[in-house]
């Protein structure tokens, strides 16, 4: 639902867009927007805008160099890299399998390294941007408290005045 309004909102203001996904199909539910049918780049399309698709799976480094090659060869280069990702599983540590925590960190962490790392070779150094947009959602569960927004963020965890 983000990134589908970041993309929109994008191409209403002029930019081509490439839109990435693991599906093409947006994603339906009480939290998303009433059209659920058409995709976000042929609604983008329908503004009058251009765009194209690449399936994606940000976590893989292939699917991420493909993403970046795909944005340069349609549009010649890139101007504003939008990390907009984020899975969340609900478990605690003991019920957590270790391939899901692989795939939580790929999406919510690696990706965002794959894709600058990748793209900032096409990106333009005086307009282009990088934002970074992650939907992290934290559930405390059993008593498991992040101590600070570092765990969130794959940074450093201090124990320093938290007792531990």
């Amino acid at each position: 639902m983000i990134g589908r309004g970041i993309c929109l909102e994008f191409a209403r203001e002029g930019a081509r867009v490439v839109v990435a996904d693991i599906q093409e199909k947006p994603n339906q539910g009480i939290y998303h927007e009433q059209d659920t049918t058409t995709p976000t780049a042929e609604k983008v399309g329908k503004m009058g805008g251009e765009a194209r698709f690449v399936q994606t799976d940000v976590a893989d480094e292939s699917a991420v160099w493909d993403l970046v090659d795909a944005a340069v060869d349609t549009f010649g280069g890139i101007d504003i890299i939008v990390n907009n990702t984020g899975v969340y599983i609900f478990a605690d540590s003991q019920h957590l399998s270790v391939s899901d925590w692989d795939r939580l960190m790929g999406v919510n962490l690696c990706s965002v390294f794959l894709l600058t790392k990748f793209a900032i070779p096409h990106h333009d150094p005086v307009r282009g941007r990088v934002y970074h947009k992650h939907r992290l959602r934290t559930r405390l569960r059993q008593g498991l408290r992040p101590r600070l927004p570092a765990r969130q963020s794959g940074g450093r965890q201090s124990d320093e005045g938290h007792g531990g």
